[in-house]
């Protein structure tokens, strides 16, 4: 299964960063499923967070998939 397709499973949990969802940097759920099209009418992420570091820690704790900006964690993807 792709990671597009995990997308489209209604029972998958998706993680939001407020401040992205909100900052007009298209940089947020909505955005992408248009961009992807994969359009969900009415969509809202099933949990945001406040900090970007506690979407991440609930990612690593497999409560659900998280959309975050590459910078944020490149550091951590490059020393893996």
């Amino acid at each position: 299964m792709g990671d597009e397709s995990l997308l489209l499973i209604p029972q998958t949990t998706l993680l939001a960063d407020s401040p992205g969802e909100a900052d007009k940097t298209d940089f947020s759920w909505g955005y992408y499923f248009v961009n992807a099209e994969l359009l969900k009418d009415g969509f809202s992420p099933d949990y945001q967070f406040d900090r970007v570091d506690l979407m991440l820690q609930a990612v690593i704790g497999d409560m659900g998939v998280g959309l975050v900006r590459t910078r944020v964690v490149e550091r951590d993807v490059e020393s893996e």
